[in-house]
């Protein structure tokens, strides 16, 4: 009997933590609020637009997308290939609000992670934030803005293989100046968030007091016996 108490005791335990787990174990979801990849992604690797430094003309480029999801901002990933053969300084992506179908405010900076590969050969490069939460709204329209900080380096930023609209560009290095627009396809790139962190269901509270209780009272039953024998 004793045997089947412990045991009994052990099961509610386990439960607890169980349910213990279950209400600590929610966390935020990273999912995609746009992308323009196709397949693994894919994207054209034979055609791209430059990026560059006041040395070769200051060319910023800023792509639109429109948000499908709502979600807080979490990273950028573009297909990017260096066109320098000594100069491979970071880009500075920002986003930014859309004002009368060109680049708004500027709501967040985000920041490179490794380097960019050649243009031979190009590949995804991704593009951190982590900055002040902003949420990014399901349809609406913002802009990823691409700027090269440094005077020799060019970078290319790769076509979509498919996705086709209205860019913007600038010749102003910090990419704030008058903007020009182009139609046409748009370059390569996908945009992630993170969903708000849900709340733990008050199932799981419930759970965990009746696997809590429930085990410490099969211990005193079990205490109370022991010292009554």
């Amino acid at each position: 009997m004793r045997l089947q108490i412990r045991r009994a005791a052990y099961f509610a335990s386990l439960v607890a933590f169980a349910a213990l787990v279950t209400a600590g174990a929610a966390r935020a979801t990273t999912i995609t609020v746009f992308t323009n990849f196709t397949g693994t992604p894919s994207f054209n690797t034979s055609d791209a637009l430059p990026v560059s430094g006041s040395a070769s003309g200051d060319f910023v480029e800023a792509m639109p997308f429109t948000a499908g999801s709502t979600a807080d901002l979490a990273d950028a990933v573009l297909a990017l290939g260096n066109e320098s053969a000594d100069d491979n300084s970071p880009i500075t992506l920002d986003l930014d609000s859309n004002s009368g179908g060109v680049p708004g405010t500027i709501l967040a900076t985000l920041t490179q992670q490794g380097t960019i590969p050649d243009s031979d050969t190009p590949g995804l490069v991704t593009f951190d934030y982590s900055g002040a939460g902003v949420e990014l709204t399901s349809g609406t329209l913002y802009w990823l803005v691409a700027v090269e900080t440094d005077a020799h380096s060019i970078q290319e930023w790769f076509y979509s293989s498919s996705d086709t609209g209205t860019r913007a560009f600038t010749d102003s290095a910090n990419g704030t100046g008058s903007w020009l627009t182009h139609s046409g396809t748009l370059s390569a790139f996908q945009v992630d968030g993170t969903t708000p962190t849900p709340a733990p269901e008050p199932g799981s509270f419930t759970l965990l007091a009746v696997g809590l209780f429930g085990g410490l009272g099969l211990v005193w039953v079990e205490r109370r016996r022991r010292v009554s024998a």
